[in-house]
């Protein structure tokens, strides 16, 4: 095996591989915002039952993580990612077609999921995590900086396409993009792991040792023969961890999924809306890259809550506004959720390496995937039943608030079973 670095490390072509399959897969996640206005106008369903179909995506995604982690274990990334976005494509193709609600459920809520499940987070985290030690968290922050992009790309042309056109021609669209720009790279591009290429990964100088570093992340490789989904299931990390996403997906889920709908309520015009979500996507570029950089060096607890406060803020933001004549608030809105959103995955994905890296890690985080997913899925939903109930945001913005501290709280009770448990314990 080659000890010494090449030029150029191969592992930043995944890095960009992952940061581009992100961006177009996120970006067209989040185009329901958009397409439940649209949604809502044509057909005259309710937000609660559109947004329920949302919920049942992000279920699916959860639900599917740990097949998607043994897909990757069995035929690895490159066919994974590669069918499953042609799958996708062809379930958003088809969604274009729905009159009825139930279809859109079954279209949208379960095939569109269950896409979406092998396109998440999971593969591109275990794939740059083989490639990656001591910069995991830059790396991570670096290709998930595609999330980002995709909304400030990807969500208004969906809107302007809505316009233009119709939001049947909008969702064939964005199942072109996907397949186009994802099924090829990853076909071509992605490699499992450095050894594949008679490489180290980037930073690795030592065996691991079983022992905490200085920033607190524990280098587990399990002495009877590294971490299984069972051992980890065993450990109160572990479901702290899912604990945790699961909060912040519920936030995150509540705001994605109405954000654009309440600025339209306010008086804003639809396309500024989809603007907005744009801007704090793009606004998030550069942070999640510092983010990455800030785990590193700070530790994730630290940078966890950093991020909670600018997240929270955001929302309290969002909440006050009342009139277009408030011009600055949306502004400030995207700003402070740009800075913040996204990074929590991030510090997560992280965390979760660390604690279990290994051979099985692909499927560990399928399962932290599938139950914060599932415990998180019910936020659209809640934001369009608490509209329908109230006539308003007011409530479902506010449990977005005390979702968003919970998790925060969660990461700090990890950090002390890590400080205070012994190694073998998890």
């Amino acid at each position: 095996m080659t000890q010494g670095r090449p030029r150029f490390f191969y592992g930043w072509t995944i890095v960009g591989v992952s940061f581009t399959s992100l961006l177009i897969r996120f970006g067209v996640l989040q185009t329901f915002g958009v397409f439940l206005v649209a949604l809502v106008k044509e057909f005259g369903w309710n937000r609660g039952a559109v947004s329920g179909a949302q919920s049942l995506v992000m279920l699916m995604v959860g639900l599917g993580g740990p097949v998607a982690g043994y897909c990757l274990q069995r035929w690895g990334a490159r066919k994974t990612i590669a069918i499953s976005a042609l799958f996708l494509g062809l379930a958003l193709a088809l969604t274009s077609q729905v009159r009825e609600i139930w279809q859109f459920y079954l279209l949208w809520g379960f095939l569109v999921g269950l896409g979406h499940s092998f396109q998440s987070i999971v593969p591109w985290t275990a794939v740059v995590s083989n490639w990656f030690i001591k910069k995991r968290g830059a790396a991570m922050g670096i290709a998930m900086s595609g999330i980002g992009i995709g909304y400030f790309i990807i969500v208004p042309v969906t809107q302007y396409i809505i316009s233009t056109f119709s939001w049947q021609v909008a969702m064939i669209s964005v199942g072109g993009i996907l397949v186009l720009g994802i099924a090829p790279l990853s076909a071509i591009l992605v490699r499992e792991k450095p050894e594949d290429m008679n490489l180290l990964p980037d930073g690795e100088s030592a065996p691991k040792k079983t022992e905490t570093d200085k920033q607190g992340h524990v280098a587990v490789a399990a002495e009877d023969g590294g971490w299984t989904v069972r051992k980890a299931l065993r450990t109160s990390p572990f479901w702290c961890i899912c604990l945790s996403f699961a909060a912040i997906l519920f936030t995150t889920n509540i705001i994605l999924a109405h954000q654009v709908a309440y600025m339209v309520d306010v008086g804003y015009s639809a396309g500024f809306a989809a603007f907005i979500f744009g801007v704090f996507g793009i606004t998030s570029l550069p942070f999640r890259v510092v983010w990455g950089f800030f785990t590193d060096r700070m530790g994730p607890v630290t940078a966890y809550t950093l991020s909670t406060v600018l997240l929270l803020s955001g929302i309290l933001a969002l909440l006050f506004i009342r009139s277009p004549s408030q011009v600055w608030l949306p502004w400030v809105f995207a700003l402070l959720w740009g800075c913040s959103y996204g990074t929590t995955i991030i510090i997560v994905a992280v965390v979760s390496a660390n604690l279990y890296q290994g051979k099985n890690f692909g499927v560990i985080f399928g399962f932290i995937t599938l139950i914060a997913q599932v415990l998180g899925s019910p936020g659209a939903w809640a934001g369009g039943y608490l509209y329908d109930l109230t006539g308003n945001y007011n409530l479902a913005f506010t449990l977005a608030v005390v979702s968003a501290a919970l998790s925060c709280g969660l990461m700090w009770a990890l950090n002390f079973m890590r400080r205070n448990e012994t190694v073998n314990a998890y």
